[in-house]
This record gives C-alpha cells, sequence and structure tokens, in this order.
C-alpha cells in the first residue's frame, strides 16, 4: 500500500473522529451565547469558533454521503451517531469483523476521491 494512501486513510478518520467533538463545541458555545453568559470581548471569537465547528460537522456528512449502501450506513452510524463497533454490528446483524472490513473499505474508497481530501485541507488551511 502507498504511504500517501495510508496517510489519507488516516486524514480521513481523524478528520471524521473529529464530528462528535466539533457538535459538542458548537451546541455548547450556542447555548452560551443565547444565554448571554459570554462576555463582548470574547464573543467574536467564539462565534467564529463555533461557526468553524459547525463547518466541519457538515463536510463530514458531506464526505460520507460519497459512498452508499451499507458503507453509508456504516460510517453515518460510527462516525455521525457515535455507535462502537460492536452496536453496529448487531443492530445490523453482521458480525463485528464485517462491519470492520466495510468501515476499512468506505475509508479506502473516499480516500481515492480527490474532492474528499481537498474538502478536509480546505477546512484545515482556514
Amino acid at each position: 500500500m502507498s504511504n500517501n494512501i495510508a496517510n489519507a486513510r488516516k486524514e480521513i478518520r481523524s478528520y471524521l473522529r473529529g464530528y462528535r467533538f466539533c457538535l459538542s463545541k458548537a451546541n455548547s458555545i450556542e447555548g452560551m451565547l443565547r444565554n448571554g453568559v459570554v462576555a463582548d470581548c470574547v464573543r467574536g471569537e467564539l462565534v467564529r469558533v463555533k461557526d468553524k465547528a459547525a463547518e466541519q460537522c457538515a463536510n463530514v456528512q458531506i464526505i460520507i454521503r460519497c459512498v452508499g449502501g451499507i458503507e453509508y450506513e456504516v460510517l453515518n452510524a460510527h462516525y455521525i451517531l457515535g455507535k462502537k463497533p460492536k452496536l453496529i454490528a448487531r443492530e445490523m446483524r453482521y458480525s463485528v469483523g464485517y462491519i470492520a472490513n466495510v468501515e476499512a473499505a468506505a475509508i479506502k474508497k473516499l480516500a481515492e476521491i480527490k474532492e474528499v481530501l481537498s474538502i478536509i485541507h480546505a477546512a484545515k488551511d482556514d
């Protein structure tokens, strides 16, 4: 396997894993802003951070839509819904090993799509 493909897979997994954290961060900041517990001097920076977190959440959803069928279902359950592979396997009535193979195949497909890495790199450059 090419080192570039391996690095792309790691980069994609890392970016997808960030979804739950970014969603939590965006919601937390939104709540602080809505409740008025933020000093005016930091409001602008918090809005910027919230927008960046919300953008990553949207990007992750776009990225996982690049695959379909069971690959989409597994990525959605794991990265968006935050389910563990064991639970995904039980709910989908497959083995944990099969779910791991489906996830790996989906990540491989995503690594081969130039636009996926472009989305990730553009988000990091902001």
